[in-house]
């Protein structure tokens, strides 16, 4: 069995789920839904604006805030 890459698996749950809810949340008291295909548009463009900065083989981190 092959291996795939996180991308490879983002790309085919677009494919697949593009217009379901990838994930919810609150901003400001209004519930905010993300469909997938949202959810990989602002991944490239994170990409792309990492890439952006010359960080070849540099280490980065992304930390996020989590309230549940």
């Amino acid at each position: 069995m092959r291996s795939i890459s996180i991308k490879e698996v983002l790309e085919n749950t677009v494919k697949n789920y593009g217009n379901n809810i990838a994930y919810t949340y609150f901003n400001k008291n209004k519930l905010i839904e993300v469909r997938y295909y949202e959810f990989y548009n602002d991944i490239v463009k994170l990409g792309a604006y990492i890439n952006s900065l010359k960080l070849k083989n540099k280490r980065i981190a992304i930390i996020f805030c989590s309230m549940v």
